[in-house]
C-alpha cells in the first residue's frame, strides 16, 4: 500500500469526523428542545439522546487515536525512505485490529 493511498484514506476519515461533529451538534439541539418540553416520557428520549452523544464522542476519540497512530507510522516510513534505508517493516503488517480493543 502506498503512502499516498494511506494519506488519501486518512483524509476521508477526517471528513467523517467532521460529519460526526455535525451529528453531535444536531443531537444536542434536539436534546435541548426535548428538555424544554414538559413530561416524564421525555426522560427516556433524553436518555437515548445521551447514549447517542456518548457513542459519537467515543467514535471521535477513536478516530483521533487512529489518525495519530497512522501519522506516526507514516512519519517513520518517510524518515526511513528519506535516509535511503530499507524499511524495517511493511505498513500492511501493523496489527490495527488489536488497536480498537485498546482504545
Amino acid at each position: 500500500m502506498s503512502l499516498s493511498a494511506v494519506l488519501s484514506t486518512l483524509s476521508s476519515l477526517k471528513t467523517c469526523q467532521t460529519d460526526i461533529g455535525t451529528g453531535m451538534d444536531i443531537v444536542t439541539d434536539v436534546a435541548l428542545d426535548v428538555a424544554e418540553t414538559a413530561g416524564t416520557e421525555n426522560d427516556a428520549v433524553l436518555k437515548k439522546l445521551e447514549v447517542m452523544m456518548l457513542e459519537c464522542a467515543k467514535l471521535d476519540r477513536e478516530i483521533n487515536c487512529f489518525v495519530e497512530v497512522v501519522n506516526n507510522v507514516t512519519a517513520e516510513v518517510r524518515v526511513v525512505n528519506y535516509r535511503g534505508q530499507s524499511s524495517p517493516f511493511i505498513v500492511t503488517d501493523f496489527p490495527l485490529d488489536g488497536f480498537w480493543r485498546s482504545v
